[in-house]
């Protein structure tokens, strides 16, 4: 079975929405680690402090992938356009 790149996958709405121990349970199911206590809580934390956020938006690369080979040049590439444009 091939590993998956997150524990918990959602909308933003649907998560906003989600009760805190629905979305604790996904993420200790998908797991491969023994949880304890201070993970858990950190989750609880993290989970708590992100819905309070207000405006979120979302973003995506649509069908692009990034991997980590090639980040870094994508990146630097994307800041050297916008410092040559203006940002326009």
């Amino acid at each position: 079975m091939p590993a998956l790149r997150y524990y918990y996958s959602d909308t933003i709405s649907r998560f906003l929405t989600k009760n805190t121990e629905e979305i604790i349970g996904k993420l200790t199911l998908a797991s491969q680690h023994d949880i304890n206590d201070d993970t858990s809580n950190s989750w609880v934390e993290e989970i708590e402090t992100l819905k309070q956020i207000e405006n979120v938006k979302s973003i995506s690369l649509g069908s692009r992938i990034l991997r980590t080979e090639t980040v870094a040049l994508q990146v630097s590439s994307i800041i050297m356009y916008e410092l040559e444009n203006g940002g326009k």
